[in-house]
Order: structure tokens, then sequence, then C-alpha cells
């Protein structure tokens, strides 16, 4: 049985527009502004992991995790 994680990854790019509308593809990375979604370089996710990261130091928590985390963070939900 496959994972959430798993499931979501299958659809990342799906998942990409829906959550981030403002990301675009930098190399094998999707970047934007932020997990709101906005355009920026802040946040980078690898689509071949499903992994992510904030690197601004002031955005909130989380600020990197999994596409499940990446979800909670951009719609509001606590884990």
């Amino acid at each position: 049985m496959k994972s959430l994680h798993d499931l979501l990854l299958e659809r990342v790019d799906q998942l990409v527009a829906e959550l981030l509308p403002g990301a675009r593809r930098v190399g094998r990375e999707y970047r934007a502004g932020s997990v709101a979604g906005e355009k920026g370089e802040s946040l980078a996710l690898d689509p071949a992991t499903g992994l992510w990261i904030d690197h601004d130091p002031s955005a909130p928590e989380p600020r990197q995790g999994n596409l499940l985390t990446l979800v909670q963070a951009a719609k509001g939900l606590s884990p």
C-alpha cells in the first residue's frame, strides 16, 4: 500500500499548480516565494523527492518537510 506522500508525489506537478500558483521551474526544482505560493525564490521543492525548504529564516514553521507538510503549511492546517 502506498503512503499518502507517495500518492501526492505521483501528482506533484498538479499539486504545485494548485498550492503554489506563482512557482516556476528553475533547473530541477520548483521555486516560489513561500508556502503562500507567490512568485519568488525562497521556497524550493524537489519534485523527484517531494522534499521542500523555505530558505527565509523569518518564514513561519514548518519551513521544510515533505509534500504532506507542504499541504498543511499552505492550507494553514495543523498536523
